[in-house]
């Protein structure tokens, strides 16, 4: 959140101060200055953000008839069979359904991993709870291999991060890591009335082409269906902005002696 209304205030309290103690206009004009470029460093701070969501970021990138793409901008579709971020690997296999009853689209591991991501244009699967838009993580035969959505940093920033995963049959874990740091454990999620949330209140730094991996781990040989929607809202202030910010404190500060 952005600290504007916390020094509003204290700016009010300073002025009314100011006045009793009869400042002259140039001092006023002072502290007026300091409060728009605060105001002007917010609001340009809010207009650069950025938002990436699973779902739509994947209908835009890569809608049915297209040959799909992966990455798919800052996306990634993938497994791995370690959770480090060196061991994520591509799914290289596409495949595009697109009949009367069905549409959709995935990518699978290769092997006899089955691992795969996809997402519903059309799809309704009452096994799974499966609706038109819904993104989908289906893990494999094989629990040594688990299934990988990435999302890359494009540049230094700050990043609010938003997940939602449902069970759709089966039962499964998750890590949702930074790199290599755990930033949340989900428990396992038996059935589709089990949902888990992760929304941190504080915004996590990130430096360019670090990756943020939600890992979907298998409890064992049987395949299980997850719905997932995560959202990443990126920030970065702008460097004009930061700069004209800094010259003018330099200008207020030399003007003040």
């Amino acid at each position: 959140m952005c600290v504007v209304n916390v020094l509003f205030l204290k700016f009010v309290v300073l002025l009314q101060i100011d006045k009793a103690r009869i400042l002259s206009m140039e001092e006023m004009k002072m502290k007026k200055s300091v409060f728009l470029l605060v105001v002007t460093l917010c609001l340009a701070v809010a207009a650069n953000a950025e938002v990436y969501n699973l779902g739509a970021d994947w209908a835009s990138g890569q809608p049915l008839g297209s040959g799909g793409a992966n990455p798919n901008g800052q996306w990634s579709y993938g497994h791995s069979t370690e959770l480090t971020q060196a061991s994520f690997a591509l799914n290289a296999a596409y495949e595009e359904w697109n009949t009367p009853a069905n549409a959709g689209v995935w990518w699978t591991a290769p092997g006899p991993y089955w691992s795969l991501v996809w997402h519903s244009f059309g799809v309704t699967d009452a096994n799974g709870d499966i609706n038109p838009g819904d993104n989908v993580v289906q893990t494999g035969v094989n629990n040594a291999v688990t299934s990988v959505i990435r999302w890359t940093a494009p540049a230094d920033g700050l990043i609010d991060i938003d997940v939602i995963i449902e069970q759709g049959y089966g039962s499964s874990t998750g890590v949702l890591l930074l790199n290599d740091t755990v930033l949340e454990t989900f428990d396992a999620l038996l059935n589709m009335n089990d949902t888990h949330t992760y929304s941190p209140d504080t915004k996590v730094p990130v430096a360019m082409g670090d990756t943020l991996d939600l890992v979907i781990i298998p409890p064992d040989l049987a395949s299980h269906m997850l719905k997932v929607d995560e959202t990443i809202t990126f920030e970065v202030p702008e460097p004009a902005t930061m700069s004209l910010l800094g010259l003018g404190a330099l200008a207020l500060l030399r003007k003040r002696r």
